[in-house]
């Protein structure tokens, strides 16, 4: 097997969960939805559930059901400090420098904010491409459409892929078009093929499966 791209995820990934940044986000997210559409929060969890079986995202069901227009979703939603809760991660830097393969970010989230997320990691030179929830037309991960796009713009075969992501439906919906999908994987209820719990174990297991000593 000859490996040409390694996709990583951004959210959780990238970076701990640990620190609260998606979920400030998250809350976000439910105070645009409680403005727009005067809902209750149990009402807003229902909902956000319901868009994220269906779409994959809760911004696609605004956009088709409401009519939301996602710019002004994405500013509200980012609008906040990255390096409130971030820092620099200069041993991921090495890791990821480290790794033989081009690297690009699959993310649902809108670009400006991933770049602002790897500046503030330390990491924007590490990857050579973004893919980001505009890209797919809003639909994002774990949309089959959103991960053919991407490999169709790097001009491989998805078997030429690596992912890593810490959600189980994405690296899921990876496998299902034959990209390799290494989960983060931090529930101890569910298991892969191919996984790390830590992020700092990338640059091992993607070296392995480069070398042939884990079978893709």
């Amino acid at each position: 097997m000859t490996f040409k791209y390694l996709l990583c995820d951004l959210d959780n990934t990238l970076y701990s969960e640990a620190s609260g940044m998606l979920n400030h986000i998250d809350g976000r997210i439910d105070s645009f939805i409680e403005q727009k559409l005067s809902l209750a929060k149990d009402e807003i969890a229902k909902l956000r559930n319901d868009y994220w079986r269906k779409y994959g995202t809760t911004l696609s069901g605004l956009m088709i059901h409401h009519q939301i227009k996602p710019d002004e979703y994405i500013q509200f939603a980012y609008a906040i400090n990255v390096a409130e809760f971030l820092k620099s991660d200069p041993i991921l830097a090495n890791i990821l420098n480290r790794i033989e393969l081009p690297k690009a970010i699959f993310s649902n989230s809108p670009r400006e904010y991933i770049q602002k997320v790897l500046e503030v990691l330390g990491l924007e030179s590490c990857f050579s491409k973004i893919y980001d929830i505009r890209f797919c037309h809003y639909a994002g991960k774990p949309n089959l459409s959103s991960y053919r796009s991407v490999i169709e713009d790097l001009g491989i075969e998805p078997e030429e892929c690596i992912l890593i992501d810490d959600n189980l439906a994405n690296i899921q919906a990876a496998e299902k078009i034959g990209i390799i999908p290494v989960y983060l994987n931090r529930d101890p209820q569910h298991s892969t093929k191919w996984e790390i719990h830590e992020i700092y174990d990338l640059g091992e297991i993607v070296r392995e499966l480069i070398q042939g000593k884990i079978s893709a």
